[in-house]
């Protein structure tokens, strides 16, 4: 599908929201309708033909998708620890300087504590839920190949 600039940047902590099928999909099931998490994007891209939305943002629509039954995609950063985030805002500045203080990276990294812990314990489910698809997929293959 199409990857396209979008008409900002999300540089920081960011709220998205599951849709509905987010919500009873296996790798979100239980989490809140609402999270928090880290983004560092001004691309965005088309939901590919045959591929479901499963969260969004205020400023972009698709935030993770599933396509099939074991590929999804996540425009957030499930991954980040506060040691990578100062690391990316730092390595980054030019590009932080250059949007002429839209995003701040001081309120970046003071707003890391009050999220992280909660990204980090979303983060530990939905990447241990999806290790459980793979190695089911991983199974099913043994069987029939």
């Amino acid at each position: 599908a199409r990857v396209y600039k979008g008409k900002t940047k999300e540089i920081g902590w960011y709220k998205i929201k599951l849709t509905a099928a987010g919500a009873s999909d296996r790798l979100f099931m239980g989490l809140p309708e609402d999270l928090t998490v880290f983004q560092w994007h001004g691309d965005t891209f088309d939901v590919p033909a045959g591929g479901v939305n499963l969260a969004s943002s205020g400023a972009f629509d698709n935030q993770a998708i599933r396509l099939g039954v074991n590929a999804y995609g996540l425009q957030f950063h499930l991954e980040v620890t506060p040691r990578m985030i100062s690391d990316w805002i730092s390595v980054n500045a030019g590009e932080l300087d250059a949007l002429e203080g839209k995003i701040d990276p001081i309120v970046i990294l003071n707003e890391t504590p009050k999220y992280i812990n909660m990204l980090n314990k979303h983060a530990n489910a939905v990447i241990a839920r999806f290790l459980r698809v793979v190695k089911a997929a991983d199974k099913h293959c043994a069987v029939c190949c």
